[in-house]
């Protein structure tokens, strides 16, 4: 993965994929008021519970519908928690374990958040799946999507509560009816990864993809 946001940062930072080499940087809140507009650092009401960042060569696709869930795409990396321990450094890259995702809606798009572990974190060894991380730590988890946009005044995202069937076509568990484990989100990346090579390739066809930038695109 690819950290953006360390462990008890509240300041929030993002890819840039619409500028040349995707530099990482601090996202603003933008507001306008009597035609007198102005930026300010974004912070998040509070801190994510974990290593915020994303899985790097995945897209998810804006103009196909998500074989799960059933809706497109935002046209962003996929978003990833690490829930080891450690600190990772802003634009830290390091190997994680895959353990689940939350399946979130945002603005009626797939939003999936991939739940990781840091493979050299003392607990990766004994941690092979969601269902067992500690309740204590999925209920924080959940938690923190469910109130951090709301939090600063933005329309919540809401948890996909429709049936989900895994890779092979039998209903996926849910623990705590929230979370989907580690074989589900597999197959989630491998379609994301899918994707991004189709991108790359010249697969976009919409506008939401028109602006991003990759090493290799035409000008």
């Amino acid at each position: 993965m690819v950290a953006l946001i360390p462990r008890d940062e509240r300041a929030k930072y993002e890819v840039k994929e619409q500028i040349p080499w995707n530099p990482i940087q601090e996202d603003v809140n933008i507001k306008n008021a009597s035609g007198v507009v102005t930026q300010a650092p974004r912070y998040y009401a509070f801190a994510p519970p974990g290593n915020y960042g994303i899985v790097p060569q995945t897209w998810e696709n804006g103009s196909q519908s998500d074989a799960a869930m059933g809706l497109l795409g935002d046209d962003e990396p996929l978003d990833v928690l690490d829930i080891g321990e450690a600190r990772a450094p802003i634009g830290g890259v390091y190997r994680v374990k895959v353990l689940g995702v939350v399946p979130l809606i945002d603005r009626n798009e797939t939003d999936y958040k991939v739940l990781v572990i840091n493979t050299r974190d003392p607990r990766a060894a004994q941690l092979d799946d969601i269902s067992q991380v500690p309740q204590a730590t999925l209920k924080t988890i959940y938690t923190f999507y469910r109130d951090y946009k709301g939090a600063e005044g933005r329309p919540s995202a809401s948890f996909y509560q429709g049936p989900i069937l895994g890779p092979d076509g039998r209903p996926s568990t849910r623990p705590n009816g929230r979370f989907l484990g580690r074989n589900f989100t597999l197959g989630v990346l491998g379609r994301s990864h899918a994707a991004w090579q189709g991108l790359v390739a010249g697969g976009c066809v919409t506008p939401g993809c028109a602006a991003i930038w990759w090493p290799g695109k035409a000008a």
